[in-house]
């Protein structure tokens, strides 16, 4: 519409300069993103010169060591970098085995002792390798008093080459390989010679505590070996268990490994120190054997027999998992195992375990360890979950748990009495809460 002396109406020019203004708007966005875009380009580009170029000066660099003498270069840069590393996984080790001392119950003169002890027993051990000269083991006579072990609180310190030979423990003692293959070589007495070596030595050694135990049993079954070790550092007790897995338990399945892995370590730790917490305490079907008999109104009687008490026979024989087998062991002398047999075990050795094998445990990001799970845990120490994938090996033991499980005394009892020729009655019990 248009006014009288012919100019446009207000409106109309409202409406083309809105028009005009959105047109602006547009081509100003356009010309942001096309800005925007030239930018990132331009970054890109430069990245990727940057990258090529770092290529470049890095093959450069590895052709240059590679020609004439930097190869000796390069073999001596890593050998001393390699040097450097060892030096501070040892030094890390040794501070670790002293914090876990110290949360063990060792008070602040503990530590400092154990501190000193250690500079002393690394400058001797320094002139010793200096001077080329063998390292004198320790002697195995050594009688050791209850809660003297280097993870328990005692008035007692452990002595000062305990940190100083904690990290080989091929070094420290003429172990024989514990690698089982197919040959004839008793390894029943290999491996029975090497606990008795951990368990007569223990008082010149710290160990590890149970939340540490839990975390290299858990991370060498998911992980491996080197990460455990990585994670934790070793005491002989885990060192020998390393080698025992690689050796012998290789066959075994993943979910077998760990349970055995955990009873065994718990085994071994209450043979070290009996007077272990509850919860460090290997499964109730580890202890001397136990059986039920008559219940009570108000409880079940448990009686236990004197043979893994009172009879005498390798250290072996208690790391076994069934109680029927070891009274077995003890009663017939069995003292002998090749190595076809002992890997056939290893690999019939089952465990009932309906879940994956991360179901076995739990990470908690907290502490930065693994914990087993309530799961795992019932499974491992009930018997009943313990089994023999084929009946080549029940047919040189007699493994039997459901006999354990009845709640018949006799059922074990009456055979081992047939052997002793005595009466059933007198067989020789005592009660367990007496």
């Amino acid at each position: 519409m248009a006014c009288d002396d012919g100019t446009p109406a207000p409106e109309c020019d409202s409406r083309h300069g809105t028009g005009s203004r959105r047109g602006d708007s547009n081509l100003s966005r356009r010309e942001r993103k096309r800005a925007s875009d030239r930018m990132s380009q331009q970054a890109t580009r430069a990245r990727t010169k940057a990258y090529i170029a770092h290529l470049e000066s890095t093959t450069q660099r590895l052709t240059e060591a590679l020609a004439g003498e930097g190869t000796a270069a390069l073999s001596k840069r890593l050998s001393e970098q390699h040097d450097q590393i060892e030096t501070l996984k040892k030094a890390l080790a040794r501070i670790a085995m002293v914090a876990n001392a110290a949360n063990n119950g060792c008070n602040a003169n503990d530590s400092e002792s154990f501190l000193r002890a250690e500079v002393e027993s690394r400058s001797l051990r320094d002139t010793i390798l200096s001077n080329r000269c063998e390292t004198i083991l320790p002697s195995t006579e050594a009688s050791v008093v209850d809660s003297k072990c280097g993870c328990f609180p005692s008035d007692t310190l452990a002595p000062a080459n305990a940190f100083a030979q904690q990290e080989s423990l091929l070094q420290m003692y003429s172990l024989p390989d514990l690698l089982c293959g197919n040959q004839d070589r008793d390894y029943f007495s290999i491996l029975n010679q090497a606990l008795e070596t951990i368990e007569n030595n223990h008082a010149r050694h710290l160990f590890s505590g149970p939340e540490v135990d839990d975390d290299t049993c858990i991370r060498a079954i998911l992980h491996g070996w080197d990460a455990a070790r990585s994670r934790n550092p070793f005491d002989v007790g885990w060192q020998l268990l390393e080698l025992l897995d690689e050796g012998l338990f290789c066959r075994s399945g993943s979910v077998e490994r760990m349970a055995i892995l955990r009873v065994m370590r718990a085994m071994l730790m209450t043979k070290i120190n009996p007077r272990l917490t509850p919860e460090r305490r290997p499964p109730a079907y580890m202890n001397p054997r136990l059986a039920y008999r008559r219940p009570s109104q108000f409880l079940l009687l448990m009686k236990y027999s004197h043979l893994q008490l009172q009879v005498s026979h390798v250290r072996l024989i208690d790391y076994f998992t069934w109680p029927e087998v070891r009274d077995y062991l003890i009663i017939s002398g069995i003292t002998y195992a090749p190595e076809s047999l002992a890997a056939q075990f290893a690999a019939d050795i089952g465990l009932k375990w309906p879940y994956t094998l991360r179901d076995t445990c739990t990470y908690r990001p907290s502490t930065g360890r693994y914990t087993f799970s309530h799961e795992f845990t019932a499974v491992c120490d009930d018997l009943e979950s313990w089994y023999m994938k084929s009946p080549s090996i029940p047919s040189h033991l007699p493994i039997s748990p459901d006999k354990f499980t009845t709640g018949s005394e006799e059922d074990w009892c009456e055979p081992l009495c047939e052997q002793w020729n005595m009466p059933l009655k007198d067989f020789p019990e005592t009660s367990l809460f007496s």
